[in-house]
Order: C-alpha cells, then sequence, then structure tokens
C-alpha cells in the first residue's frame, strides 16, 4: 500500500483550510445581511406602509428609530410630509395625524408647536393687525362720524357691525427660547374681511367706544377691552356668499390659517428633534455617546 506523498497532504490541508474559510465568509455574510436588514430602508430608499386614520388611507413612510442617520431620517420624514399633505382631508386632520405619527419617537413635539403657535389664538397678540375699521349699519354702510370731537347721537344709533380688514401674519409668532422652531419660516401673512358686532346700550353704540378708537389704527384693538369691561364677546364673523355676516364662516378660515401654520411648525419641530441636527452631524446626545465611549 502505498503512502501519500508530502505534496498531497499539503494540496488536501490547503483545500480543506479554503473550504472552511469559505464557508464561515459566507456565514459572516448572511449574518451582515440579517443584521444590516431594514424594514424602513431597503436599497437606497424608505419602505412605505399603508395607515388608515380618520377614515382616510395614507400609504405614508415606515419610521426609522432615532438611532437612524441623519439623512435616511430627514428622507423619511419628508415622505411622510408629502403624503399627509396630499390627502384630501383638512389641515387640521392632517397636523393630527402628522403629530401622532411622532409623538411616540419624538414626545415633546406637541408642546414646541403649542409654543411656537400660541399667538395665533389670541387676537389682541401683534400677529392679527388692524389694517382698517368702519362702523356699518344694517344695510352695510359704512357711516359718516362726521367733524367730532365726539361720535354723533345718529352714528351711535345706526351703528351695527365694525368692518375690520383683518391681517393674519404668523412670522410675527416669537419665541423667548430656541425650541428648533423659526417663526420667519411660517406661510405668509393673509387678510380676510371680519364683522364684529357692536355693543349697544338703550338702542344706541355704548358711550364706551370713543371716536379715537373708531378713527384711529393705533388704538381700533382697544375695542376688545372696552367690549370685554362691558362683559361683551369680541366674536369675529365672515361675510356669506349672500354677504351675510357668520360666526362658522370666519371659523372656518381662521383654523385653516392656523392648522397651516402649525403644520410648518411641526415639519420644523420634527426636522430639529426627529431628524437631529442637519450638515451631516448627529444629534447633541448622539455626539456626546460617542464622546462617552472614546
Amino acid at each position: 500500500m502505498m503512502s501519500a506523498s508530502p505534496v498531497n497532504v499539503e494540496n488536501a490541508a490547503f483545500a480543506a483550510m479554503t473550504a472552511a474559510l469559505h464557508h464561515k465568509y459566507e456565514k459572516n455574510e448572511k449574518r451582515s445581511d440579517r443584521i444590516n436588514e431594514k424594514p424602513y430602508w431597503v436599497n437606497g430608499s424608505h419602505v412605505d406602509k399603508t395607515i388608515t386614520y380618520n377614515q382616510y388611507t395614507i400609504d405614508t413612510a415606515v419610521l426609522a428609530p432615532t438611532t437612524e442617520s441623519p439623512e435616511i431620517k430627514q428622507a423619511i420624514l419628508q415622505q411622510s410630509v408629502n403624503s399627509i399633505k396630499q390627502t384630501k382631508t383638512t389641515m387640521e386632520h392632517k397636523v393630527d395625524f402628522l403629530m401622532k405619527r411622532y409623538t411616540s419617537v419624538c414626545r415633546d413635539v406637541r408642546s414646541r408647536v403649542n409654543a411656537a403657535t400660541s399667538k395665533l389664538f389670541d387676537v389682541t397678540s401683534d400677529v392679527y393687525e388692524f389694517t382698517s375699521l368702519h362702523v356699518i349699519d344694517n344695510m352695510g354702510q359704512a357711516i359718516a362720524t362726521g367733524p367730532g370731537p365726539g361720535l354723533p347721537a345718529p352714528f351711535r344709533a345706526a351703528a351695527t357691525y365694525f368692518r375690520i380688514e383683518l391681517r393674519l401674519v404668523p412670522r410675527l409668532c416669537s419665541l423667548q427660547t430656541d425650541i428648533g422652531i423659526d417663526p420667519t419660516k411660517f406661510p405668509p401673512s393673509s387678510n380676510r374681511a371680519v364683522y364684529v358686532p357692536v355693543p349697544r346700550v338703550q338702542n344706541q353704540m355704548d358711550v364706551s367706544i370713543t371716536r379715537q378708537m373708531v378713527m384711529d389704527q393705533a388704538h381700533h384693538k382697544e375695542i376688545i377691552a372696552a367690549m370685554a369691561a362691558l362683559g361683551e364677546e369680541f366674536s369675529m364673523r365672515a361675510a356669506t356668499r349672500d354677504g351675510e355676516p357668520d360666526n362658522d364662516v370666519y371659523e372656518k378660515w381662521s383654523k385653516q390659517q392656523i392648522a397651516k401654520t402649525q403644520f410648518q411648525a411641526l415639519e420644523q419641530a420634527l426636522t430639529a428633534t426627529y431628524v437631529g441636527l442637519q450638515q451631516g452631524m448627529e444629534t447633541p446626545n448622539q455626539q456626546l455617546a460617542k464622546l462617552n465611549m472614546i
């Protein structure tokens, strides 16, 4: 019986070692593939899922964890924003859906948006401007104030509504601290003619409403405090198609303008909290975590 030559033995050993290394490499590759599997990111793009919300069906991106790279999170956030914007529903519903979609990973985002847009709910704040004011009668005609110095009795007797040219300027929202929301990026100003019932006592406009309040733009808003002192609500209305002042018409317009601003504020807040700092950088917490590992 012939013994194996040293060369054959060496070749066999080399072949066995090569086969073992190849097997180990394949196992490592498969393990690496399993580790790199991302249910939210495949082939360089976000993964969508169908979600039903408030009777609306939306195809939107699967959320990535907050530990993911800013680039991937930004792409996912942008797809979420775009898909929700395209949904045929009210802006209030769009804000609500985007908010609920991300509050599980960004718990303070609602408080940030509320802080950034709080002025929109206060007509006395500087985001609301009374650019002009006229007092009109029950036929919708402006009443002449006369030469002064006060407001004549016929004027007060005919006064029915204040007709105000209202300008809403969301970009005048101001913040005391940096919460990742820049009001200068909010939607531009919008205008609306509104009507406020005149406070009447004994069949005429109350004497607390002065000529200066009516005639001087700088004093128009003083009417709000004067009405509050009388226990009267400064209730704004907008004209229907028939020209009649209606509170629901104004409320619909007001809610839409506020929601548009809140949606933009929410997008900014999510960029700051969910995506993290831009320019390819990590969030401050991620940077600190890395420093602690060195």
